[in-house]
C-alpha cells in the first residue's frame, strides 16, 4: 500500500456530483438506502472518476499495488466508506481506483481462488486508509513478500478484510497466494531493490544519495512499477543505514 494525495477532480466530475446531490432520489435516501445510493453514484461520470484516480493513483490498486488501467472490466471505482453512508456516497474523495481483487483470474478447477482487495471488503469497514499518510508510514515488508504493520487492528483488515497477505493457517503461515500473486509480487519487488544495490555496488555508485535518486524515479514515474511500495520500502531502509554510516 502507498499513499495516495488526492487532487481536486475536473469540473466534469464536480458539476455532476452537484447535479446528482439535487435529484430527487438523493434527498430523500438515508444512511443504509443502499439500492438508491448506488442508484445516485451510478450516474456520476464513470470513465473520467477512473482516469482522475488514476492519475492520482500512478495506475497502481490502492490497495494491492496491482496495475490497473482505465477499463471498467478490471478496475473498479471503490468507497473507503461503504457505499451506505449517504454522506460519502458521492463524495469523490471517498473514491479509490482498485483491482478487480482475482474474480476474472484464470485458475486451475482444483486450485483455491484466493480474493483479496474489494472483491473480499466489499461493504466492511476499514480503519487503514491509503489516504493517511500516517497509516502509509506504518506499513511494513518482510523479504519472503508479507505486508504488516505494527497496529493489531490493521493487520486484522490486511489480512482478513482486504486479503493482501493470501489464505492464511491459524498461526499465520501462507497457505495458498492470492489469485493475483500478491505474495509472489511483492517478494519479486523486494528482488529487484536487491538487484539494484548489487549494480550500485558493481558501478561504484552505492551511496544514500544515488540510492535516494532510484527511490526518486521510482516514486514520480506517471505509472509505478507494480508492487513498487516494497521496492521502496527496502531502498528506503538501505538509504538510511547509509546515511548512518556517512556514506
Amino acid at each position: 500500500m502507498l499513499y495516495i494525495r488526492k487532487d481536486k477532480p475536473n469540473n466534469e466530475i464536480i458539476e455532476k456530483i452537484a447535479e446528482v446531490k439535487n435529484m430527487k432520489e438523493w434527498k430523500s435516501a438515508k444512511d443504509g438506502d443502499t439500492h438508491v445510493l448506488r442508484f445516485c453514484f451510478d450516474q456520476l461520470p464513470k470513465d473520467a472518476i477512473r482516469q482522475s484516480l488514476l492519475d492520482e493513483q500512478h495506475y497502481l490498486c490502492a490497495y494491492c499495488m496491482k496495475r490497473i488501467e482505465n477499463d471498467p472490466m478490471h478496475t473498479k471505482i471503490e468507497h473507503w466508506n461503504p457505499i451506505s453512508e449517504k454522506k460519502t456516497a458521492v463524495d469523490y474523495n471517498n473514491f479509490l481506483a482498485v483491482c478487480t481483487g482475482g474474480e476474472k483470474v484464470d485458475i486451475a478447477d482444483d486450485e483455491d481462488r484466493v480474493l483479496c482487495c474489494d472483491s473480499l471488503k466489499k461493504e466492511q469497514n476499514l480503519r487503514i486508509n491509503p489516504l493517511s499518510q500516517e497509516h502509509m508510514d506504518r506499513v511494513k515488508y518482510t523479504k519472503d513478500g508479507r505486508i504488516y504493520t505494527d497496529d493489531p487492528i490493521f493487520n486484522h483488515e490486511i489480512n482478513n478484510v482486504l486479503g493482501l497477505n493470501g489464505k492464511l493457517d491459524k498461526k499465520g503461515h501462507l497457505v495458498c497466494d492470492t489469485a493475483t500473486g500478491l505474495v509472489k509480487g511483492r517478494r519479486d519487488a523486494y528482488r529487484k531493490s536487491e538487484a539494484i544495490i548489487k549494480v550500485l555496488k558493481k558501478r561504484n555508485k552505492y551511496s544514500s544519495a544515488n540510492v535516494q535518486n532510484r527511490i526518486r524515479k521510482f516514486m514520480n514515474a506517471d505509472k509505478r512499477d507494480e508492487f513498487v511500495g516494497t521496492t521502496v520500502y527496502f531502498l528506503k531502509k538501505e538509504e538510511r543505514r547509509l546515511l548512518a554510516q556517512g556514506k
